[in-house]
């Protein structure tokens, strides 16, 4: 790469794509059995009426999930370690 390439300033000639925003468009297309166009636009509408980015608003939601996720497994450990304690010989 040259350093003309590695200093210069604008977009990329090729977008990337943010991970964040492809996690939550992801997830509204798992929810609402919706496309991809249809999750961007849940994501842009919300972030417009919030006045949030799309960036921001598609950060909170993968947040969400991930915490009710984390929640859920944690509920999951707990019981399953009830149910071995049950199961153990002696006790």
């Amino acid at each position: 790469m040259e350093l003309a390439e590695a200093t210069a300033v604008g977009p990329p000639a090729e977008p990337r794509t943010d991970s964040v925003i492809e996690q939550a468009r992801g997830i509204l297309m798992a929810r609402r059995d919706c496309t991809a166009a249809g999750a961007l636009a849940v994501l842009q509408t919300a972030a417009h009426d919030s006045g949030a980015t799309v960036h921001a608003v598609a950060g909170a939601l993968v947040d969400e999930v991930e915490a009710r996720a984390r929640h859920r497994l944690d509920d999951l450990g707990a019981g399953l370690a009830g149910v071995s304690r049950a199961r153990t010989p002696g006790s």
